[in-house]
C-alpha cells in the first residue's frame, strides 16, 4: 500500500486526505499545529512519526498555503528519509520572486537524488476529462478564435474559517493557474500573446474581498481572464453582488460556440461538468460527462510511474506559471474608485510557454 504524506490539515488538506484513502493509500498527516493531531486521528488517518513513515515508494503533498510551500517542502525532506515517488504542491507553486529564487536554489543544490523528477505541481484542470473533449473537438492552432475563463466563488465565509488568501499575490495567486492550464490544455499558445489591460478589483476595507479581469491578445486571438472572490462580480462593467460558483469556459471559433462548465455547475450532479455546443443555426448540442479530475489528477500518481506524467505538471512548468503570477501583481498600479481598489496593469509581454 503507498504512503502518502499530507502536510497542512487546513480545509485543502482535509479534502486531499479523504481523496487519498478513499483511493486506497495510508494516509499520514503533519500539521505545524499539534492541535489538530486531535481531529487528524478523529478523521481516521494517522498523526505523522518519522519512525512509522517507511516512505519507500511513497507520495508527499504539501497543502499548506500559499507562501508556506517551500517550507513545507524543505521540512519533508529533511524529515523524510528515502526518495519519495512523488512530491505534490498545491498551486502556484511560489508566490513571489523570494520564493522562486529558493526553488531554484534548492533545484541546484540538493544532492540526495534527482528533486526535479519528482516534485509536481496540484494542478487538477490537466485532468479534466470534459476539456480533454473539448480539446478534441476544436483545433485552435493558426485559427481566429476568441476565449472567455471565468472561475469566481466567494470564498469570504471561507476565509473567515481557516482557508488561505494568496497575501502575495491576492486575486491572482488563485484561479489564474487553473486557468493557465486550461489555456495549455486546449493548445493555446501563450508566449505568442501580448496582455492588454488588466484590472484588479479590492475592497477598500477587506484585502481577500477582490477580483479580477485580464486580458491577453493578438490580432487573431482575445482572451479574457476574469475572477471573483469576494462579494462583488463585475458584469457588463456594473458591479453586481457575487452569488454561487461560477466554473465557466467559452469558445467562439468559426461559426461554433463551445461553453463548458465545470464542476459545481447548476443543474448538474456534482462530479459532472456540462458542454454546451452552439452551432449557427443548430440548436445547441448538450453533453454531461463525469468530471471529478481532482480524484483523477490524484489517481494518475498512484497508479503511474512519475516518467509517465504530463511535463505540464512538472516542476519547470509550475516555475514559468509563478513567474507569470508575480510580474502580473509586481507591474500593477491602485487607485480607488467606486469604494473599491482598482488596479490598472500595463501592457508587457507574457513570459510563459
Amino acid at each position: 500500500m503507498t504512503q502518502v504524506l499530507v502536510v497542512g490539515y487546513g480545509k485543502i488538506g482535509i479534502i486531499k486526505s479523504s481523496i487519498w484513502q478513499s483511493l486506497g493509500a495510508e494516509v499520514y498527516v503533519y500539521d505545524i499545529n499539534k492541535a489538530t493531531n486531535a481531529a487528524i486521528l478523529r478523521d481516521g488517518y494517522r498523526v505523522f512519526r518519522k519512525d512509522d513513515f517507511q516512505s519507500y515508494d511513497s507520495i508527499i503533498d504539501i497543502s499548506t498555503p500559499a507562501g508556506q510551500h517551500f517550507n513545507g517542502l524543505r521540512w519533508a525532506l529533511d524529515s523524510i528519509e528515502h526518495a519519495p515517488k512523488a512530491i505534490l504542491i498545491e498551486k502556484p507553486l511560489a508566490s513571489s520572486v523570494t520564493e522562486i529564487a529558493q526553488f531554484i536554489e534548492l533545484l541546484n543544490n540538493f544532492n540526495a537524488y534527482d528533486i526535479s523528477k519528482r516534485i509536481f505541481v496540484n494542478e487538477t484542470y490537466y485532468s479534466s476529462t470534459a476539456l480533454e473533449y473539448l480539446r478534441r473537438q476544436i483545433t485552435l492552432v493558426n485559427s481566429k478564435f476568441r476565449v472567455n475563463i471565468e472561475l469566481s466563488k466567494n470564498r469570504l465565509i471561507d476565509n473567515d474559517n481557516g482557508r488561505f488568501f494568496d497575501l502575495e499575490l491576492g486575486a491572482v495567486g488563485i484561479e489564474v493557474p487553473h486557468m493557465i492550464a486550461i489555456l495549455q490544455v486546449l493548445g493555446v499558445r501563450l508566449e505568442t500573446l501580448k496582455s492588454g489591460s488588466t484590472t484588479i478589483l479590492g475592497s477598500s476595507n477587506r484585502i481577500d474581498n477582490q477580483g479580477f479581469v485580464y486580458r491577453l491578445r493578438n490580432k487573431d486571438v482575445s482572451i479574457d481572464l476574469a475572477s471573483y472572490l469576494g462579494d462583488f462580480r463585475k458584469t457588463n462593467d456594473s458591479l453586481t453582488t457575487n452569488y454561487g460558483v461560477v466554473r465557466r469556459l467559452q469558445v467562439v471559433v468559426g461559426s461554433a460556440t463551445y461553453t463548458l462548465e465545470f464542476d459545481p455547475a447548476e443543474g448538474v450532479p456534482r462530479y459532472h461538468s456540462r458542454l454546451t455546443i452552439q452551432h449557427a443555426d443548430h440548436e445547441p448540442e448538450v453533453l454531461i460527462m463525469v468530471d471529478d479530475h481532482l480524484k483523477k489528477h490524484m489517481d494518475l500518481f498512484l497508479r503511474n510511474e512519475v516518467k509517465n506524467i504530463p511535463p505540464l505538471l512538472g516542476i519547470s512548468s509550475a516555475l514559468l506559471t509563478a513567474s507569470l503570477l508575480v510580474s502580473i501583481k509586481k507591474d500593477s498600479t491602485t487607485e480607488i474608485v467606486s469604494g473599491y481598489t482598482e488596479h490598472t496593469i500595463a501592457p508587457q509581454e507574457v513570459l510563459i510557454k
